[in-house]
């Protein structure tokens, strides 16, 4: 098993189960659920079924039920929450928009998803690796 940086952002399904990965840092990164696929991607477009990927790459932890895109109130920052050890959230930027597209992530100020944190939250909430597509 590897790691595959170039191929982060895309999203790949193995047919046996219907399971949902994000290559994110290199690695495959299981999506629990509809709901939490529905919190993170604007929809169900470009999902890749490739064995040889899905045999090859590295496994990584997968996303909690809670991972969703958010966006600051009042700010232009969006960025991944995503949750690592019990009750620990981290904050991931996402740094521009052909990043967001690259990834297909759903815009959170858009279809009143709810997903707005107030700029205390934002605060309070520590910062992770960025993510980043570059052309």
């Amino acid at each position: 098993m590897s790691l595959r940086p170039d191929l982060n952002g895309q999203r790949f399904t193995r047919p046996s189960d219907g399971a949902v990965f994000l290559v994110d840092e290199g690695q495959l990164r299981h999506i629990p659920n509809q709901q939490t696929y529905a919190q993170m991607f604007r929809n169900w477009n470009g999902i890749q079924t490739d064995e040889a990927i899905l045999s090859s790459v590295q496994v990584g932890p997968p996303y909690d039920i809670a991972t969703k895109i958010v966006a600051v109130e009042g700010k232009p920052h969006i960025y991944l929450l995503t949750y690592g050890a019990p009750g620990q959230v981290i904050k991931r930027h996402v740094t521009d928009w052909d990043t967001m597209d690259h990834y297909n992530f759903a815009d959170p100020r858009e279809g009143g998803t709810g997903n707005i944190i107030n700029p205390s939250q934002d605060a309070s909430i520590p910062e992770g690796s960025p993510i980043s597509f570059k052309k």
